[in-house]
């Protein structure tokens, strides 16, 4: 919820939340809370990010997505 906040009132970049998030060395398949709190965080926020930095962040993630799943 802080970060959330924090990027409401634009006191932290939404692009930077979801970059930290998803390159966290908690963000592993043995960790599912921790897992299931970054993706509500980035879904929740990722609405105030341009349509370029979505698309890049989705490029820039698939590979980590695969090596998580795999």
């Amino acid at each position: 919820k802080l970060l959330e906040t924090a990027v409401q009132k634009k006191a932290l970049n939404a692009r930077q939340v979801c970059d930290a998030l998803l390159y966290s060395e908690y963000l592993k398949y043995d960790k599912p809370d921790f897992w299931l709190a970054a993706f509500g965080v980035v879904r929740r926020i990722i609405g105030t990010i341009d349509y370029k930095g979505k698309v890049n962040i989705t490029l820039k993630y698939f590979p980590r997505f695969k090596q998580l799943i795999n």
